[in-house]
This record gives structure tokens, C-alpha cells and sequence, in this order.
């Protein structure tokens, strides 16, 4: 078996950590602040948005995770074809890793 391409998909909306601490519902103590500025992230991609500006947007429900969740596969398994210069018919086998 060989790796032709490897390709990766991430939610289009992106923040910094440091904001979606500051819009976070409810005070974080200042250790679990800390705790999260030490896992080094500094910035997240989010399914949907933090800053929901309806309030029915800030639940997804189940179908909903999932139908982004395959738009992004689809979006990765593209990418890396054309990338590869392939095409799905010669694909035999896709991995997965969330």
C-alpha cells in the first residue's frame, strides 16, 4: 500500500481562543482560564458559529453535526484528488481520523 495524498478539512469559522474564552457563557475561574491558554491552541475552527445571532442557531441538532461533518469529508476527499491529480474511481481504499 502506498499514501498518495493527504488532505484535511476544518470548519470555516475560526477563533481565537482568547475571544471564545471571553464569550463563553458563564465566568471561567482564572485556573481553567489558565489551564486552556496552556494546551497552546490559539485559535479554533467551530462547526457553527460562537456568536449565535439567532438564538435557535446556537443548538445543532444531531442531523445537522452530521451533515457538516460529511460536507467536511467530502471536502477533504476532493481536495486531496485534485491535489493527487486523481480521481475517485482510482481510489481502493480511504482512511478516516477525527
Amino acid at each position: 500500500m502506498q499514501i498518495l495524498q493527504l488532505s484535511t478539512a476544518l470548519p470555516r469559522n475560526e477563533y481565537s481562543t482568547e475571544d471564545l474564552m471571553k464569550d463563553f457563557p458563564c465566568r471561567l475561574p482564572d485556573d481553567v482560564k489558565q489551564n486552556v491558554l496552556n494546551l497552546g491552541v490559539s485559535k479554533r475552527c467551530l462547526v457553527s458559529r460562537a456568536k449565535p445571532s439567532i438564538p435557535a442557531e446556537s443548538v445543532l441538532a444531531e442531523d445537522g453535526i452530521a451533515d457538516l461533518c460529511t460536507r467536511a469529508c467530502k471536502e477533504a476527499i476532493e481536495k486531496a484528488l485534485k491535489d493527487a491529480g486523481m480521481e475517485f474511481k482510482d481510489i481502493q481504499m480511504l482512511f478516516f481520523c477525527l
